[in-house]
């Protein structure tokens, strides 16, 4: 019986000046898209350890807004404790629940 394994790993491509990253998720399609679509999911896991994320603004839709601010929460990351990266993306193309192309800047 052969088995498919999926190892969770991040693919990166660089095109000019856009970083292009794709990830495959072990996990059902609709979870992950609940994931990135719905606020509350997406803060709890946004960014990176010890960093706390927080929407300032949330419109998924096309032209929509997503605004954000995390801050370091972590004692242990020195002197990134207490610091602040405030983020912006904004949505191009969503299709349920298959889809999210967005452009996001800090």
């Amino acid at each position: 019986m052969s088995e498919n394994k999926i190892t969770n790993s991040m693919t990166t491509n660089i095109e000019g000046q856009v970083l292009v990253m794709e990830r495959i998720f072990n996990a059902p399609r609709g979870l992950v898209f609940k994931a990135f679509s719905e606020p509350e999911r997406l803060a709890s896991w946004w960014g990176p350890r010890g960093w706390q994320t927080e929407n300032r603004k949330f419109e998924f839709k096309p032209n929509g807004v997503w605004h954000y601010c995390m801050r370091c929460i972590d004692e242990n990351q020195g002197e990134f404790y207490g610091q602040e990266s405030w983020g912006k993306a904004v949505y191009h193309e969503i299709i349920v629940p298959e889809k999210i192309v967005y452009t996001d800047t800090l």
